[in-house]
């Protein structure tokens, strides 16, 4: 799942919700919702 962000304090919220940074586009960041493995 991906999510595109304009404003700062949406950037903040998908971070605390568990999305990570990926890039930049035309200014807009894109976020995408992080994969967590458990290492045995």
């Amino acid at each position: 799942m991906s999510l595109l962000c304009v404003a700062v304090s949406r950037a903040c919220k998908l971070v605390d919700a568990g999305f990570e940074y990926v890039c930049d586009v035309d200014g807009d960041k894109i976020f995408r919702k992080a994969k967590w493995s458990l290492m045995a």
